[in-house]
């Protein structure tokens, strides 16, 4: 027969090895989870190749082969002949020559196709498998080509129906040449069959009834002819849904599956070692509640990596699971992987960069198919398919910067890296540009350079592009708080603002004094209440400032503050300047066009020129002799800018255009 090699490089797990990794499905790429079978191969050169079947088209499948390279970049996809073989099991295995063998069976009938290693078809054979009544025999090419066909059969009516195992080898054509019979006092189910390095078999499944409801799990281990060496039942481990057994590195055995508690009903997940006689060396038969476990390697450092589904927790109704364990079966890490629907894993290998490389099946990215994962040796992936966290960004704040006066956006943190990209509204309503981005996520802020916070406020999004270029959707808007500051009359000042959006605003907090760069809180209010008077205020210059307490999810407390003013800035706006060293700017923001208007009674020569915020020149206007001229905002972008007139004085301001 046939003999499986180990390759084993070091026995150390380096922690520090880089690992390619990726997270993709197959679309149209499909296996029965019933009966998954051996789908992925890792080829001589380190890339993958992943077995499965296409959907029914009038009740028959083709059968599909799909090559990714190390990186997980599909490389080509091979579709093989159809039929109602495909209905079931599919299996992928390594043959003599360098090529593959794919088995795919159904109603009794297997079909074997022979492929080189570009999966191009050399042959097809059919074997009649008689009445394999679990329709799921396994085929296994021998040492000199020829096969091993091993499944569950009925003996009949004669015999009671009882469910036997049958180990039948073929010649290179398909001819059958002998059988062998597994039997027991009751019944036995196949679920797994695997060759042993130094040649033979190791097969089990589940004794007792018909059904895995009361029977309990059994291993046999067989001569390369079939003969039977031992059978070992495991009446502890009872109703096993599924199970497989693979060697360690020391000739032994580890047993995965999943079996159902009697009094829970709830699938949990086992796993054994067992000695080469089948003997206990340790058993772990509830390694997981509400889980399955499908299958299981001995990693470098001779601890154990497994995968199969859980329902324990993660984002869905069955999230596909990767379990690592120490030698002696204890758990210490797990990850799992998927969305909103199903996921599983049926395949798990250790790569030789000390990844793991696992195939399983998912219904959670719109569309069913098999689900291919490479992970580091922690078991990440650096490009997640499923961002539930990542794709729902979130605003906590926004601030007017007293300092820089710019408007400072809060986001919420946002897991990995990237950057994020900041949107204000337009003058449109519902209507956003893109006005800064932030390389990283380190500080969770990001400033509107465009922003001149002290004439109005605005409306922001915020959305995410991660370090896979994937792009979040956008957040829900925000918009920041801008205050005015009235004389009221008998020394009262007025305060009135609009209100936060975009949080539950707890309370306002009122600030004032004579710097706005030190303000003092003097009151209070609920967060229903946008205006205040301030009865006895000093009779000096005094700035005013509104601190909003917001509420977030998770019943977190933010902070949002507005822009610091006086009654004098406020009422500047709709005064006209009666000194030198002012001028005024109506409308500011510019939409079209402005007026600029300043104090020149002796018609005076004035210059014009227009900066951006790095200190370029943009536009010029020259021999001005009255005290207004007409300011076209044609050929320039929105934001801020900053405007010098020079003549006897030089006069200094910001225009914002929009």
């Amino acid at each position: 027969m046939k003999p499986i090699r180990f390759i084993i490089i070091g026995l150390i797990f380096f922690n520090n090895t880089f690992s390619q990794t990726f997270e993709k499905t197959i679309n149209d790429n499909l296996f029965n989870p019933v009966f998954p079978g051996r789908n992925i191969q890792i080829t001589e050169n380190k890339d993958y190749l992943v077995a499965g079947k296409t959907a029914p088209v009038n009740g028959y499948n083709k059968i599909i082969l799909t090559k990714f390279l190390s990186s997980g970049e599909k490389l080509w996809t091979k579709v093989y002949e159809n039929g109602e073989y495909v209905n079931y099991h599919i299996s992928l295995e390594k043959s003599q020559d360098g090529g593959y063998i794919i088995s795919a069976s159904g109603p009794h009938e297997v079909r074997i196709i022979k492929i080189d290693p570009d999966g191009v078809l050399s042959w097809i054979k059919s074997i009649d498998t008689g009445d394999y009544e679990d329709k799921d025999p396994t085929l296994l090419e021998t040492e000199n080509e020829d096969f091993i066909l091993a499944g569950t059969r009925s003996l009949g009516p004669g015999d009671n129906y009882k469910r036997i195992i049958s180990f039948t080898e073929l010649n290179s054509d398909g001819q059958f040449v002998s059988e062998k019979e597994i039997t027991g006092e009751s019944h036995l189910t196949l679920q797994f069959i695997n060759e042993i390095e130094n040649g033979g078999y190791i097969i089990g499944g589940y004794s007792g009834f018909q059904y895995p409801e009361g029977s309990c799990l059994f291993i046999a281990k067989l001569e390369a002819n079939g003969d039977t060496i031992w059978t070992k039942k495991y009446e502890n481990i009872t109703t096993v849904l599924n199970s497989n057994i693979f060697e360690t590195q020391n000739e032994q055995f580890i047993v995965i599956g999943t079996w159902r508690l009697s009094v829970t009903f709830r699938n949990q997940i086992f796993l054994m070692w067992i000695d080469t006689e089948g003997n206990i060396i340790w058993e772990k038969s509830q390694l997981l509640d509400k889980s399955n476990g499908f299958s299981v390697r001995q990693t470098f450092d001779k601890g154990f990596i497994l995968t199969g589904s859980t329902e324990k927790y993660g984002n869905g109704q069955n999230d596909l699971l990767i379990l690592k364990t120490n030698i002696l079966g204890d758990s210490t890490s797990a990850k799992t992987y998927g969305g909103a629907n199903s996921d599983y894993g049926y395949e798990i290998r250790q790569t030789s960069d000390s990844g793991f490389i696992v195939l399983g099946s998912s219904d959670s990215f719109g569309q069913t198919g098999s689900y291919l994962i490479k992970t580091d040796n922690q078991g990440n992936v650096a490009c997640r398919l499923d961002h539930s966290t990542f794709f729902i960004p979130g605003i906590s704040s926004i601030s007017i910067d007293i300092y820089s006066e710019l408007t400072t956006v809060g986001f919420d943190p946002v897991p990995g890296d990237g950057k994020v990209l900041l949107y204000k509204e337009s003058n449109i309503t519902g209507k956003y540009n893109i006005v800064n981005t932030r390389q990283n996520f380190e500080t969770f802020t990001v400033n509107d350079t465009s922003s001149y916070p002290v004439t109005k406020s605005h409306r922001y999004k915020v959305r995410v592009i991660n370090e896979c270029g994937d792009t979040s959707l956008y957040s829900l808007p925000h918009k920041s708080v801008f205050l005015e500051v009235y004389d009221g009359g008998n020394n009262i000042k007025s305060l009135i603002w609009n209100h936060y959006e975009g949080a539950n605003v707890i309370s306002y907090v009122i600030l004032r004094g004579a710097d706005k760069n030190a303000l003092s809180v003097i009151d209070s209010i609920p967060g229903s209440i946008n205006i205040y008077s301030d009865l006895n205020p000093p009779t000096n210059e005094i700035y005013y400032q509104i601190r909003g307490i917001l509420s977030g999810d998770n019943n977190d407390t933010y902070i949002s503050y507005s822009n610091a003013t006086t009654h004098i800035a406020t009422g500047v706006i709709s005064k006209k300047p009666e000194q030198s060293g002012q001028f005024k700017i109506y409308p500011n923001p510019v939409y079209g066009q402005s007026t600029i208007e300043f104090f020149n009674p002796d018609n005076e020569k004035y210059d014009c020129f227009v900066f951006d915020i790095s200190g370029r020149i943009l536009r010029s206007y020259s021999n001005l002799r009255k005290s207004s001229f007409v300011f076209n905002k044609e050929g320039l972008a929105e934001g801020i800018y900053f405007i010098e007139l020079r003549g006897p004085e030089i006069l200094r301001g910001r225009i914002i255009i929009e």
